[in-house]
């Protein structure tokens, strides 16, 4: 799956065979249900294999809506991880945004996969 980026929703690139899953960029698209939906059924529907997947997220903007779908993203890969996926997030920032920092540090408290905050 890849979706590119716009001027209101993020690039997304998932590729199960590499174990990828990247969104960056901007994300406040007008219906967020709507734009993330298929990303939480693929993480749903993600086998528990032994293959590590490596989970990216680089935001330049975040709105509540897209924030709480990121949300339903994280905890079924946290669900996955629990069943034995080895899954590892990686959530950048811009060294002068508290904000998605302090976003990535909320989600992080949230959950049993290895989460590292990255400052870019």
């Amino acid at each position: 799956m890849v979706i590119e980026v716009t001027e209101d929703t993020p690039q997304v690139i998932y590729e199960e065979d590499e174990s990828l899953l990247s969104v960056k960029g901007p994300s406040f698209p007008e219906n967020a249900i709507e734009f993330y939906t298929p990303i939480i059924e693929r993480t749903e529907n993600l086998e528990v294999n032994s293959k590590k997947m490596t989970c990216e997220f680089d935001f330049s903007i975040l709105s509540s809506a897209s924030n709480k779908m990121i949300y339903e993203i994280m905890m079924r890969l946290d669900n996955k991880y629990k069943e034995g996926k080895p899954i590892k997030v990686k959530w950048y920032y811009e060294s002068f945004d508290e904000d998605m920092y302090d976003e990535g540090l909320g989600i992080q408290e949230s959950l049993s996969i290895p989460f590292e905050i990255i400052e870019k």
